[in-house]
């Protein structure tokens, strides 16, 4: 009897430490797996939106920081049966560079193979959830987690590039001079640092800047009322999307089950939105961010 006691007690123990030992694998390995897939999206991120505005068989000397020259080049760059002004009313789909700049969702424009056009179905690329993912558009997933996708061309955003993101956005960095309404070398800043913008309403404007107190830092103290969003900076001067210098980038993971003894808390701020994890989440997160710097922008 004493001895099978003994044998009980001895397996219950070690039963326990197996458990127990399984329990931090498993969250090890939840973590490790969330940490990869967040570092494969941001690098892809940062290889697609550096080649924005990529166009080698541009010549001549455009302005505002984008190839202005295909305005009037004699061909029909984004092949919509137009060609130039004045007929080509959406003439501004002829130019390579950001052509889209919004706080969660951005598209870009680049001549691939180098024929002048920018018809490819790779040529025009977007990134962000899908209209299914965030119907109300704020850059967090309506589920908790979705795939963070690409878009070609015209087409929808419907090839995954990331699992379990459960938010992303997107600020730029731009040269606009707006009293001379050009660029003029510079990076804009103000007394804290570079100024990190987006286009708020479409417009093709970047007109909201991210650091509402001006302090240098984005985060929560930038929401004055408490309500989870950063409070708008108007810019005095909306600056083009051609202005746009650098982008940057916030991408906020969860592990795809919760871990065992983790109690999820800290607000974590992605871009313009303040994320605060509910009572008792188990899930881990983690928040990479990264800035990109746009080579061939800048450079007409």
């Amino acid at each position: 009897m004493v001895a099978t006691a003994t044998a009980s007690i001895l397996m219950t123990g070690i039963y326990g430490v197996f458990v127990s030992q399984q329990r931090i694998r498993t969250g090890q390995q939840l973590a490790v797996e969330m940490q990869q897939n967040l570092r494969s999206t941001l690098s892809l991120l940062q290889a697609e939106i550096r080649l924005a505005g990529f166009d080698p068989s541009w010549t001549g000397a455009g302005g505002h920081g984008r190839d202005e020259t295909r305005l009037f080049d004699g061909i029909d760059n984004d092949c919509d049966d137009l060609t130039d002004q004045p007929a080509d009313m959406d003439e501004d789909r002829d130019l390579a560079g950001i052509v889209k700049a919004g706080a969660h969702r951005i598209q870009i424009r680049l001549d691939r193979d180098g024929n002048a056009d920018f018809c490819g179905s790779s040529e025009l690329v977007e990134f962000g959830f899908s209209g299914s993912a965030d119907r109300n558009r704020d850059g967090i997933a309506d589920a908790g987690v979705a795939r963070f996708s690409r878009g070609f061309k015209d087409r929808a955003l419907n090839q995954p590039v990331s699992e379990d993101l459960q938010a992303a956005a997107f600020a730029y960095a731009f040269d606009w001079n707006g009293a001379a309404g050009s660029p003029d070398g510079d990076i804009d800043t103000d007394e804290a640092g570079i100024i990190w913008a987006y286009d708020a309403d479409g417009d093709g404007k970047l007109d909201t800047a991210l650091d509402t107190d001006k302090n240098g830092i984005i985060d929560r103290a930038d929401d004055t009322n408490g309500d989870g969003v950063l409070n708008d900076r108007p810019l005095a001067h909306p600056a083009p999307l051609g202005s746009i210098r650098a982008v940057k980038v916030w991408l906020l993971g969860r592990t795809r089950s919760p871990v065992h003894g983790h109690a999820s808390a800290g607000a974590r701020v992605v871009g313009s939105r303040i994320l605060v994890p509910d009572d008792g989440d188990r899930h881990r997160r983690m928040l990479l961010t990264g800035i990109v710097v746009c080579r061939n922008l800048g450079l007409r």
